[in-house]
């Protein structure tokens, strides 16, 4: 009979039978499946402001990562003084591509780097 971590997950133990070992293995790809995003990819993409309260940069995401639209997160990386000044935004996020937007308080000519996280949780829905 398998073994089972504090968390919940099997394992194989060093008295189980052969003809067990096929269905720990699966119980245990079966748990991570449900934790583990079905695809993540992350980047930098720098966003420039040349007297502008605006401006934007396209993302292509790996070919083929995403089945779906995914979630997005982006924070700035910039010691520009005027960066703080700045609010980053996804916009037109597909499968494939997003466009980043960085908006200003007023108008001002800065490049910004700005990270990006994108998650799919399930093989069919972004969130989960």
């Amino acid at each position: 009979m398998p073994g089972t971590s504090t968390k919940g997950y099997p394992y194989i133990l060093g008295t189980d039978s052969a003809d067990t070992i096929d269905d720990t293995s699966l119980a245990l790809a079966n748990k991570l499946e449900a934790v583990v995003p079905f695809a993540m990819s992350s980047g930098t993409v720098n966003v420039t402001l040349t007297a502008s309260t605006s401006g934007t940069a396209t993302v292509t995401f790996p070919a083929g990562r995403f089945s779906v639209a995914p979630l997005v997160q982006l924070t700035k990386n910039s010691s520009n003084a005027a960066a703080a000044l700045t609010i980053p935004i996804v916009t037109a996020v597909s499968a494939s591509s997003m466009t980043v937007a960085l908006y200003a308080t007023a108008t001002q000519t800065v490049t910004v780097a700005v990270q990006w996280w994108a998650v799919q949780m399930t093989t069919a829905a972004a969130n989960g």
